[in-house]
């Protein structure tokens, strides 16, 4: 996960991409940025390792790299409400995603989500029960400047779905949707995820 982190903050800083040629109308951008990224890390990703990239390239990497952080914080998120919030592992899932990288280098939401709780290094968590009497939730966790905000809807009547979604996406970014049985799907290639409108 940390090397999808660095590939999303890498492709996210226009300073990073060097212009080092053109091939037909596409320009060409340096890799030499991502000098931790081994040659599986570079194939993983999509990308030659050492060659220059082309836009669609990267931004291919850039959204298999979202969706590796994305499925992995989803994955502590379950556990985290299991853990702390619900009275057992729920039998289906719905969650909720949108991905984000905020220009606040250190982002906070406590204004928003109350009080974080430690997660790891440099990693903020805040999570949020929806109403007195229903099962929803909104987790969200900050990574310097990447946000991840996930809505977990447990409850078939809830009146939250849409206003939340419309505010995951009032900035114009995008939306992802995971419903499934087993955390393991979240594992699964192609990715679980399906890009979805509010």
């Amino acid at each position: 996960m940390q090397k999808a982190l660095a590939l999303i903050r890498t492709l996210n800083d226009p300073r990073q991409m060097q212009v080092v040629g053109q091939r037909g109308n596409e320009l060409l951008l340096d890799t030499a940025c991502l000098s931790d990224f081994s040659q599986n890390d570079f194939e993983f990703f999509g990308l030659d390792h050492g060659l220059p990239a082309t836009a669609s390239d990267l931004l291919d990497s850039l959204g298999r790299a979202t969706e590796v952080v994305t499925s992995a914080l989803t994955k502590s998120a379950c556990a985290l409400l299991v853990d702390r919030y619900l009275p057992g592992v729920p039998s289906a899932w719905s969650v909720l995603a949108a991905p984000k990288n905020s220009a606040e280098p250190n982002v906070c939401l406590h204004s928003i989500l109350g009080d974080q709780r430690p997660f790891e290094v440099a990693t903020n968590i805040y999570a949020k029960r929806l109403g007195d009497r229903l099962e929803d939730f909104v987790v969200a966790y900050v990574v310097r400047q990447f946000v991840l905000l996930l809505y977990f809807r447990f409850s078939a009547d809830t009146p939250y779905a849409r206003q939340v979604g419309r505010v995951m996406t009032e900035d114009g970014g995008g939306l992802l949707k995971w419903k499934g049985h087993s955390l393991m799907e979240l594992c699964a290639s192609p990715s679980p995820w399906r890009e979805v409108s509010v």
